[in-house]
């Protein structure tokens, strides 16, 4: 979609739009970012079969970069609205630049529709705010001891796409909480109904997963569909 100006604004398509001028914003966006050294990585998930992962919670991100967003005279808002977030950084100037992400649907263990949706929440502001001021707030696994990032030789092969992380997590978390036969029925449907190929990383990534889980909780997939494995006194 090529540029258009509507009320005052530049959208670069629906979801990224900024001012007409950017030359006080983008100055600060300089001057903030030699300010900004690192975000301590404060927190750790774990995922079934995946390595931890260590990475900033939105708390210590703020605490660092607040003071530092107002020397640049700089500031973030994240409202949301119609299923989406959008994150907006503004100068005093008036001059901001902005852009929306879909909400993801998150289903923890154990938790309420208001803890999901506060853990949702949560983590979209974190990975928005991250990519708005190019903060690295998650551990390389290609980085060193030293924080030093080591760039690998290229292959001559493309690489193949990167799994968005919190839709990964999402998909696992939803496996994790598969027991009986019919849940691992629901969820495969839920599946289906995305129309992905057999090689889509994703179709790949939750296959993989459920049949992980399966092994875990005793369930097998036959003619019939998905059934408990039968226990020796039952063979």
């Amino acid at each position: 979609m090529e540029n258009n100006t509507s009320n005052g604004f530049i959208y670069h398509n629906p979801d990224f739009w900024e001012s007409q001028q950017t030359d006080a914003l983008d100055k600060a966006l300089v001057e903030f970012n030699s300010k900004f050294k690192s975000v301590k990585r404060d927190e750790v998930v774990s995922v079934s079969g995946r390595k931890d992962r260590k990475f900033a919670s939105l708390d210590e991100i703020m605490i660092e970069i607040r003071p530092i967003l107002a020397d640049c005279k700089l500031y973030v808002q994240q409202p949301i609205t119609g299923g989406k977030i959008t994150t907006i950084v503004r100068h005093e100037s008036g001059q901001f630049r902005a852009f929306s992400m879909p909400m993801v649907e998150w289903q923890g263990q154990g938790t309420t529709a208001i803890q999901n949706l506060g853990g949702a929440i949560t983590y979209m502001r974190r990975y928005s705010l991250g990519a708005a001021l190019a903060l690295a707030t998650e551990e390389d696994d290609d980085a060193q001891s030293t924080g030093k990032l080591t760039v690998k030789k290229q292959e001559a092969a493309a690489p193949a796409p990167k799994l968005d992380e919190a839709v990964t997590d999402a998909w696992q978390s939803k496996v994790n909480d598969c027991k009986q036969p019919e849940d691992f029925g629901k969820l495969s449907a839920e599946l289906a109904v995305l129309g992905l190929t057999k090689t889509d990383p994703l179709r790949v990534f939750v296959g993989n997963a459920i049949g992980k889980r399966m092994k875990e909780v005793g369930v097998e997939y036959t003619e019939t569909g998905y059934v408990k494995k039968p226990t020796e006194k039952q063979a």
